[in-house]
């Protein structure tokens, strides 16, 4: 059974999140690779402290859109928040991130002020350094695999190398 319930489309893309409870709102955003799973044990004490409690899957993590073509960039899930925020009527919530849900939440709080009633940031990458030159090769090519000279040695790598 999966922990996000709904979906929802903003900007034209897909977006799995979950909804529930009254009261001052809270978003959970998440950090890569991980997808809103890391918040299951978190969430319920939130809810049941009485606040309305939001959690969705950043788009290309978890239940939400994989599209091969979208920008997944900090800055760009920054707009996506935005949207979900809009659609889900949300003026100010307090903001609780995590890894680059703590980036995307720096966005937040610089660029749309009136947006984050409060912002948590939990072993946090800063602002838009994501993706880091080696996830953005790994992005484009669409392999998992670290890229021989990235991999943590006591050899130097040369242009030519081959491991």
């Amino acid at each position: 059974m999966t922990f996000l319930d709904r979906n929802l489309l903003v900007d034209g893309v897909r977006l799995a999140y979950r909804d529930r409870g009254e009261g001052e709102p809270v978003v959970f955003v998440h950090g890569t690779p991980s997808w809103s799973h890391e918040w299951r044990h978190v969430v319920p004490a939130v809810e049941a402290a009485g606040h309305r409690v939001v959690t969705y899957d950043l788009l290309g993590y978890g239940d939400s859109e994989r599209p091969l073509d979208r920008d997944t960039s900090v800055a760009a899930q920054t707009d996506l928040l935005v949207g979900l925020l809009d659609e889900l009527g949300l003026e100010r919530p307090s903001l609780i991130t995590h890894d680059i849900g703590g980036a995307i939440g720096q966005r937040i709080a610089v660029l749309h002020p009136q947006r984050a009633r409060r912002l948590m940031l939990i072993d946090t990458v800063s602002y838009d350094s994501w993706p880091s030159e080696t996830w953005r090769e790994i992005i484009r090519t669409g392999s998992r695999a670290t890229p021989p000279c990235r991999r943590r040695t006591s050899r130097r790598c040369s242009p030519d190398s081959s491991a």
